[in-house]
C-alpha cells in the first residue's frame, strides 16, 4: 500500500466490511485486501474515515509489532477509554502481529475510530519492565451539505449524522447530494446571499489526541472539487482561490478544530456525477514519520437534471392514405414562450372507413380520438421526461396543470395504455421506478382531443420531490389546433361578366411540412379539391386573395361527416379523367342516379353540394311554394331520386306534379343568366349573396382554431 491511511468498503454477504490501515511505518496489501501495518514505539499514529454505520459493520485491524515487542491485547480502546473489541477474538503468531475483528462497533461521532494501547517486550532482561506506548491521533473529517432542500432565501444548516452520511455516500442508491443544475447560471455570487439559489457546504475537522504532544497546529485540509463547481466564503463572500481547476488552496487546521459553512454554486459544466473530497493530512511532527496519514470524506455530487422535452405533433390528417412524419422537438428556450402545436386527432389513420365506387360506405370512418389503439397513427406529440440522476428515492410527478380536457397521454405512438394527465411515480418502489424509466426511454405520447381555448393553454409540469420538498421542475406548454378540413372556401370567380357568382372549393389537406404556428398560419400549406378536373393540387392561397368570400360549413358537421365528405371528394379526384366541367348545370347527367361513379360533369358549387349532401349534410335548396297557397318547403339532398315536383324556370314556381327530372337535381341545375339570386351559385351557396326564394345551411367557420389560417374569414 505504501504511504496513506485509507478506508475501504466492499459488499460481502449483505454486510459492509471496513478494513482500516493504521500505520506509522510501511504497510502492505495482501491478496485478500487485508492490510497489515507495523507499529513503532513512541510514535503517534492516526486514522480517520467516514460512513461507519453503528452496529452493522466489522472492523478488522492487523497490527505488526516492531522487533522485540508483542502487542498487549488488553489495551485497544476507544477515544473515550472503552474497549473497542474483545481481544480474545484475535489471534497472535509468535507475538508479531495481532488481528482484531469485531462487529457492533460504535464509531467516534459516526465517522472515525481511534485506539491506543501498549507494546510489551517479547523477552525478559534489561528493560523488560518498560512498556513503550503508541498513541492514536484521531481526526474526524466531515463534509456535509443541505441535501434535502433547494434553498432560495433561508438556508438549512447541514447536520452531522449517520443519516446524512447515507445520503452523501457514493455507493448509496440515491447516489449522493442531489441538486438541480445549474444552481446559478455562472459563478457570479451576489454581494448578499439572500434570494440566491445556492447550497450550504459545511466542512469540519475535529481532532482528538491521546497522549503527548499537545499541538497548536495539527495539519492541513485540502478540498478537491470538479469543474463546474465554485465554493464561496460564508455569506456570499469571496470565492475560494484555486491552485488549479480542481484543487482549492489548502487550509491550516488548528488543534481546536475547524468548522465553517460555505456557499456552493454550479453551472452547466457539471453535467454528470462527480464529487467533492476533503483530505486532512496530519502535521509531520505529530505523525512520527515521513509517510502520509490522512482522514478523508467524500460527497458525491449528482446533478439533478430534470427535463421535460415536448415535440410538435404530426401534421398529416387523412383517411389512412399514408403515414406522416413525427413532429420535431421544440427548442428548449421556446417550450413556454411558443410551445408545441398538435392537431385534434379526428382523422382515420388506420383507414377504418370503407367507401364503395358509388360513394356509399360499407363501414363508416372511425375518428382516431375515439379509439385506444390506432395502426399508423401519426398525429400525436411526443413528451420525453428525463431525470439524469436516476435516484431511487423521492417522487416524480407529471401534471397537466391547465387544459387537461384538451389532451390525453398514451404509452405508445399508436396509443396503447392510457396514462393519467396527473400521475406520480414513487421511485422507492421498483415497479414504479422501472415504469418511469420506460417512459423516459420511449416517451409519453400526447393526443389532442379538443381544440384549445387559447394558445399555450395546455400547461404540463414535471417535478421531482424529496421529503416533501420540490427539488426540481420543468414546464412546457402546448396548443391543440382543430383544422376543419372539408370546409368550403369561396371567392369571386374573376370573370367580368359572371364574377359575382363566385367560385367554390373544398379544403382537403394540410401539407405541413410541420405542425408549427408558421405552417398553420400559411395559406400555402393547405391544398384544395375543386373544379375543373376535379383537381387536388391548387393551394388555399389561390382563393384567400383580395376577392375572398370566406370559409364556410354547416355547423352540424361532425368528425365522421368530415371524413366522409373528404372521402367522396377524393373519389371525385380519382375519376378526374371522367368528370368534366359545365358552367350551366351543377351536376350532370340530368337522369343522375345518385352514384359517385356515374357523375359526368360538375360545376365548382356542384362539387361542394354533392360531397356534402351525399353524406347527409344540408347545404342549399330552392323554396317550394304551392300555387294554391299550400305549404312552403325546402329540399336539400342533391342525391335524392324523389320526383314529386316540377319547376317552371320562367315563372319561378314549383307545381306538385312529376316530370322527367329528380326534384333535387332540377332545383340545383336551374341556371338563370340574369336573375340568378334564386338559383344555386357559389355566392348563394355560402350566403355571400342572400338567396332569394332559397335557403343555405352554410355559415362562416374559421379553418383553424384557436390559431392558424381563417380560410379567408
Amino acid at each position: 500500500m505504501g504511504r496513506i491511511t485509507r478506508a475501504f468498503q466492499r459488499k460481502t454477504l449483505g454486510r459492509a466490511v471496513v478494513v482500516v490501515v493504521v500505520s506509522c511505518c510501511l504497510s502492505e496489501a495482501r491478496a485478500d485486501e487485508t492490510v497489515y501495518a507495523q507499529l513503532k514505539k513512541d510514535r503517534a499514529v492516526g486514522v480517520g474515515f467516514g460512513k461507519l454505520v453503528e452496529g452493522e459493520q466489522t472492523l478488522k485491524i492487523n497490527l505488526h509489532a516492531p522487533s522485540g515487542y508483542v502487542i498487549d491485547e488488553s489495551m485497544p480502546r476507544s477515544n473515550d477509554g472503552e474497549k473497542l473489541w474483545n481481544p480474545a477474538s484475535g489471534r497472535q503468531e509468535d507475538g508479531e502481529y495481532h488481528e482484531y475483528e469485531v462487529t457492533g462497533l460504535w464509531p467516534y461521532h459516526g465517522h472515525a475510530v481511534g485506539f491506543y494501547g501498549t507494546l510489551k517486550p517479547r523477552v525478559t532482561g534489561p528493560g523488560a519492565t518498560e512498556k513503550p506506548t503508541f498513541d492514536a491521533a484521531v481526526a474526524d473529517l466531515d463534509l456535509d451539505m443541505d441535501v434535502l432542500h433547494v434553498h432560495q432565501d433561508a438556508h438549512w444548516t447541514p447536520t452531522n449524522s449517520e443519516y446524512e452520511d447515507k445520503w452523501e455516500f457514493t455507493e448509496e442508491p440515491l447516489g449522493g447530494f442531489l441538486f438541480p443544475a445549474p444552481l446559478h447560471g455562472g459563478f457570479e455570487f451576489p454581494a448578499t446571499a439572500a434570494g440566491t439559489n445556492y447550497k450550504v457546504l459545511r466542512i469540519r475537522v475535529r481532532p482528538k489526541w491521546v497522549g503527548p504532544p499537545n499541538p497548536t497546529y495539527v495539519g492541513t485540509l485540502w478540498i478537491f472539487k470538479p469543474g463546474g463547481v465554485a465554493i464561496y466564503e460564508p455569506g456570499g463572500g469571496a470565492r475560494l482561490p484555486e491552485m488549479n481547476q480542481f484543487i482549492l488552496e489548502p487550509i491550516d487546521v488548528p488543534a481546536s478544530g475547524f468548522t465553517r459553512d460555505y456557499g456552493l454554486l454550479t453551472n452547466d459544466f457539471l453535467t454528470q456525477n462527480d464529487s467533492i473530497r476533503g483530505e486532512f493530512a496530519w502535521n509531520p511532527e505529530l505523525r512520527g514519520s515521513s509517510y502520509d496519514f490522512k482522514a478523508q470524506d467524500d460527497i458525491n455530487l449528482v446533478p439533478l437534471n430534470l427535463n421535460l422535452t415536448i415535440h410538435n405533433g404530426g401534421y398529416d390528417l387523412d383517411n389512412g392514405e399514408a403515414v406522416g412524419p413525427d413532429g420535431a422537438a421544440v427548442d428548449e428556450d421556446k417550450e413556454e414562450t411558443e410551445g408545441a402545436y398538435l392537431l385534434v386527432n379526428w382523422d382515420d389513420d388506420d383507414g377504418d372507413g370503407q367507401m364503395t365506387a358509388a360513394g356509399t360506405f360499407t363501414q363508416l370512418p372511425v375518428p382516431d380520438l375515439t379509439e385506444n389503439s390506432v395502426a399508423n397513427e401519426d398525429n400525436l406529440a411526443k413528451l420525453v421526461p428525463r431525470l439524469q440522476a436516476s435516484p431511487q428515492m423521492g417522487t416524480v410527478e407529471l401534471t397537466v396543470t391547465s387544459g387537461a380536457t384538451a389532451v390525453r397521454f398514451w404509452s405508445q405512438k399508436t396509443k396503447g395504455t392510457q396514462i393519467p394527465t396527473t400521475k406520480t411515480w414513487d421511485l422507492a418502489v421498483v415497479a414504479q421506478r422501472n415504469d418511469f424509466a420506460t417512459l423516459c426511454a420511449n416517451g409519453i405520447w400526447m393526443e389532442g382531443v379538443a381544440a384549445s381555448a387559447a394558445e399555450r393553454d395546455v400547461v404540463i409540469q414535471l417535478k421531482y420531490t424529496l421529503n416533501g420538498k420540490e427539488l426540481a421542475s420543468d414546464t412546457v406548454k402546448a396548443t391543440v389546433v382543430m383544422i376543419n378540413l372539408a370546409n368550403a372556401v369561396y371567392r369571386d370567380n374573376e370573370l367580368w361578366t359572371q364574377g359575382a357568382r363566385g367560385h367554390a372549393a373544398l379544403v382537403a389537406r394540410f401539407m405541413g411540412p410541420s405542425c408549427t404556428r408558421e405552417c398553420l398560419m400559411s395559406d400555402r400549406c393547405y391544398t384544395l379539391i375543386e373544379m375543373d378536373g376535379p383537381t387536388d393540387y391548387r393551394l388555399l392561397s389561390t382563393i384567400t386573395g383580395d376577392t375572398q368570400y370566406g370559409c364556410f360549413t354547416n355547423e352540424s358537421v361532425n368528425y365522421v361527416d368530415r371524413l366522409r365528405i373528404l372521402g367522396v371528394a377524393k373519389g371525385m379526384v380519382a375519376r378526374a379523367n371522367d368528370i368534366g366541367y359545365d358552367f350551366r348545370d351543377a351536376l350532370a347527367p340530368q337522369d343522375w342516379d345518385g352514384r359517385l361513379d356515374t357523375i359526368e360533369t360538375l360545376r365548382c358549387d356542384g362539387l361542394v353540394e354533392t360531397c356534402y349532401e351525399m353524406n347527409g349534410v344540408n347545404v342549399w335548396a330552392m323554396h317550394r311554394a304551392l300555387a294554391r297557397g299550400g305549404d312552403n318547403t325546402y329540399n336539400y339532398d342533391i342525391a335524392s331520386q324523389a320526383e314529386v315536383w316540377t319547376y317552371n324556370a320562367t315563372t319561378n314556381r314549383w307545381t306538385r306534379n312529376p316530370n322527367s327530372l329528380p326534384d333535387n337535381l332540377e332545383e340545383h341545375n336551374d341556371w338563370d343568366n340574369a336573375f340568378w339570386a334564386d338559383t344555386l351559385m357559389p355566392a348563394t351557396q355560402c350566403g355571400h349573396v342572400t338567396p332569394q326564394d332559397a335557403a343555405t345551411q352554410f355559415s362562416t367557420q374559421n379553418l383553424c382554431r384557436p390559431v392558424g389560417t381563417t380560410g379567408g374569414n
